[in-house]
């Protein structure tokens, strides 16, 4: 499986062009036809992004869902529950957007509106998975993430930190 870590800030193109970090392609299983899967999160201004290796994953984890049920009918229509649904979601509003021979993905529109971003974005990394941010909201998240883990590491140690 993929490991993307690091943050990383590019440039848009004016035809929503945009380098995919080298690490993150580095990461990426070799392919004739390289790209990642991306998908808005719902709720907040960011897109999710995995290769495709990871895709099969949650792919077989949903049939794999169904197949437990035992039920033919959830098997041919889908489950319920919230697991299910939030899976269904990501396949269905996941688009697989190819790498070109510079490294490069087109942002969808819809996909760059809901996340903010317009000349810039920045690849966050985040394991199995990354996401891509506006720079603006993702270091306004960061500062916040910044207090919560002090706070936490002040109430756990006493105040003395890392």
């Amino acid at each position: 499986m993929s490991t993307f870590r690091s943050t990383y800030h590019h440039r848009v193109d004016r035809k929503g062009r945009v380098s995919v970090p080298a690490p993150f392609r580095a990461a990426i299983p070799k392919s004739d036809a390289p790209s990642v899967i991306v998908f808005p999160r719902p709720g907040r201004p960011l897109l999710i992004g995995f290769d495709r290796e990871f895709q099969g994953r949650l792919s077989r984890h949903r049939s794999e869902m169904d197949l437990d049920s035992g039920s033919f009918r959830q098997l041919l229509v889908g489950g319920s529950g919230p697991e299910a649904g939030i899976l269904e979601f990501i396949m269905s509003a996941s688009v697989e957007l190819p790498i070109d021979g510079e490294g490069r993905i087109v942002l969808p529109r819809d996909l760059a509106s809901h996340s903010g971003i317009a000349d810039r974005a920045t690849f966050v990394g985040r394991g199995h998975r990354f996401e891509i941010w506006s720079p603006e909201t993702f270091d306004a998240h960061m500062r916040k993430e910044l207090r919560r883990v002090q706070e936490y590491l002040d109430r756990d140690e006493g105040g003395e930190g890392w």
